[in-house]
Protein backbone atom coordinates (compact mmCIF):
# COMPACT_ATOMS: atom_id res chain seq x y z
CA UNK A 1 0.00 0.00 0.00
CA UNK A 2 1.24 3.49 -0.81
CA UNK A 3 0.06 7.00 -0.04
CA UNK A 4 0.00 10.26 -1.98
CA UNK A 5 -0.19 13.03 0.58
CA UNK A 6 -1.78 16.37 -0.22
CA UNK A 7 1.12 18.13 1.49
CA UNK A 8 3.77 16.05 -0.36
CA UNK A 9 6.03 15.14 2.62
CA UNK A 10 9.17 15.41 0.51
CA UNK A 11 12.62 16.21 1.92
CA UNK A 12 13.52 19.65 0.57
CA UNK A 13 17.28 19.19 0.93
CA UNK A 14 17.31 16.00 -1.15
CA UNK A 15 17.06 15.58 -4.90
CA UNK A 16 13.82 14.66 -6.58
CA UNK A 17 15.10 11.19 -7.49
CA UNK A 18 16.32 10.56 -3.92
CA UNK A 19 12.85 11.41 -2.62
CA UNK A 20 11.15 9.18 -5.15
CA UNK A 21 13.52 6.28 -4.41
CA UNK A 22 12.40 6.37 -0.77
CA UNK A 23 9.09 4.90 -1.92
CA UNK A 24 10.78 1.54 -2.41
CA UNK A 25 13.10 1.56 0.58
CA UNK A 26 10.73 -0.11 3.04
CA UNK A 27 9.70 -2.69 0.45
CA UNK A 28 13.22 -4.09 0.52
CA UNK A 29 14.04 -3.11 -3.04
CA UNK A 30 17.74 -2.81 -3.85
CA UNK A 31 19.17 0.63 -4.59
CA UNK A 32 19.62 -0.09 -8.34
CA UNK A 33 16.00 -1.29 -8.62
CA UNK A 34 14.75 1.75 -6.66
CA UNK A 35 16.72 4.07 -8.94
CA UNK A 36 15.43 2.41 -12.11
CA UNK A 37 11.83 2.49 -10.91
CA UNK A 38 12.19 6.08 -9.66
CA UNK A 39 13.42 7.26 -13.04
CA UNK A 40 10.67 5.32 -14.81
CA UNK A 41 7.96 6.92 -12.67
CA UNK A 42 9.53 10.37 -12.92
CA UNK A 43 9.31 9.95 -16.69
CA UNK A 44 5.66 8.93 -16.39
CA UNK A 45 4.79 12.07 -14.40
CA UNK A 46 6.88 14.34 -16.61
CA UNK A 47 9.72 15.07 -14.18
CA UNK A 48 12.64 13.02 -15.47
CA UNK A 49 14.49 16.17 -16.53
CA UNK A 50 14.34 17.46 -12.94
CA UNK A 51 15.46 14.23 -11.26
CA UNK A 52 18.75 15.68 -9.94
CA UNK A 53 17.32 19.01 -8.75
CA UNK A 54 16.67 19.66 -5.07
CA UNK A 55 13.00 19.35 -4.15
CA UNK A 56 13.11 22.88 -2.72
CA UNK A 57 13.44 24.22 -6.29
CA UNK A 58 10.20 22.62 -7.51
CA UNK A 59 6.80 24.24 -7.89
CA UNK A 60 3.85 22.90 -5.91
CA UNK A 61 2.58 20.96 -8.91
CA UNK A 62 5.99 19.44 -9.51
CA UNK A 63 6.20 18.40 -5.87
CA UNK A 64 2.78 16.77 -6.20
CA UNK A 65 3.93 14.79 -9.24
CA UNK A 66 7.12 13.75 -7.41
CA UNK A 67 4.99 12.53 -4.50
CA UNK A 68 2.88 10.48 -6.91
CA UNK A 69 6.01 8.97 -8.47
CA UNK A 70 7.33 8.11 -4.99
CA UNK A 71 4.08 6.33 -4.13
CA UNK A 72 4.33 4.19 -7.27
CA UNK A 73 7.95 3.02 -6.88
CA UNK A 74 7.03 0.09 -4.63
CA UNK A 75 4.42 -1.11 -7.18
CA UNK A 76 1.62 -1.07 -4.58
CA UNK A 77 -1.58 -3.06 -4.83
CA UNK A 78 -3.48 -0.24 -3.12
CA UNK A 79 -2.88 3.48 -3.66
CA UNK A 80 -4.45 6.01 -1.29
CA UNK A 81 -4.50 9.54 -2.70
CA UNK A 82 -5.41 12.73 -0.85
CA UNK A 83 -6.19 15.38 -3.48
CA UNK A 84 -3.62 14.05 -5.97
CA UNK A 85 -4.45 16.80 -8.48
CA UNK A 86 -5.05 19.64 -6.03
CA UNK A 87 -1.78 21.44 -6.84
CA UNK A 88 -1.72 20.72 -10.56
CA UNK A 89 -2.62 22.84 -13.55
CA UNK A 90 -5.36 21.45 -15.81
CA UNK A 91 -3.00 19.78 -18.32
CA UNK A 92 -0.98 17.98 -15.66
CA UNK A 93 -4.17 17.12 -13.80
CA UNK A 94 -5.54 15.33 -16.86
CA UNK A 95 -2.23 13.51 -17.39
CA UNK A 96 -2.09 12.32 -13.77
CA UNK A 97 -5.72 11.19 -13.78
CA UNK A 98 -5.04 9.29 -17.02
CA UNK A 99 -2.04 7.63 -15.36
CA UNK A 100 -4.10 6.68 -12.28
CA UNK A 101 -6.90 5.28 -14.46
CA UNK A 102 -4.33 3.28 -16.46
CA UNK A 103 -2.88 1.86 -13.24
CA UNK A 104 -6.35 1.07 -11.93
CA UNK A 105 -7.25 -0.77 -15.13
CA UNK A 106 -4.12 -2.90 -14.70
CA UNK A 107 -5.26 -4.04 -11.24
CA UNK A 108 -4.29 -1.27 -8.81
CA UNK A 109 -6.93 -0.50 -6.19
CA UNK A 110 -7.22 3.28 -6.11
CA UNK A 111 -8.82 5.19 -3.24
CA UNK A 112 -8.90 8.91 -3.88
CA UNK A 113 -10.14 11.88 -1.88
CA UNK A 114 -11.03 14.91 -3.99
CA UNK A 115 -13.24 17.97 -4.02
CA UNK A 116 -13.23 18.03 -7.82
CA UNK A 117 -16.34 16.28 -9.25
CA UNK A 118 -14.68 15.78 -12.65
CA UNK A 119 -11.84 13.87 -10.96
CA UNK A 120 -14.24 11.89 -8.76
CA UNK A 121 -16.17 10.68 -11.83
CA UNK A 122 -13.24 8.52 -12.97
CA UNK A 123 -13.84 6.17 -10.05
CA UNK A 124 -16.05 3.11 -10.30
CA UNK A 125 -17.70 4.06 -7.02
CA UNK A 126 -18.06 7.35 -5.21
CA UNK A 127 -18.65 7.95 -1.55
CA UNK A 128 -19.70 11.49 -0.75
CA UNK A 129 -19.39 13.05 2.66
CA UNK A 130 -21.62 16.05 3.31
CA UNK A 131 -22.29 17.44 6.75
CA UNK A 132 -20.95 14.26 8.29
CA UNK A 133 -23.26 12.00 6.28
CA UNK A 134 -21.80 9.40 3.92
CA UNK A 135 -23.70 8.44 0.78
CA UNK A 136 -22.76 6.08 -2.03
CA UNK A 137 -22.98 6.97 -5.72
CA UNK A 138 -22.37 4.70 -8.71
Amino acid sequence: MSFVFQSFHLMASRSVVENVMLGGLYSGLSRPVRLERAMDHLERVGLAAKARQKVATLSGGEKQRAAIARALVADPEILLCDEPTGNLDSNNSVAIVDLLVELQSSGLTLVMVTHDPSIARVGSMQLRVKDGEVSRHA
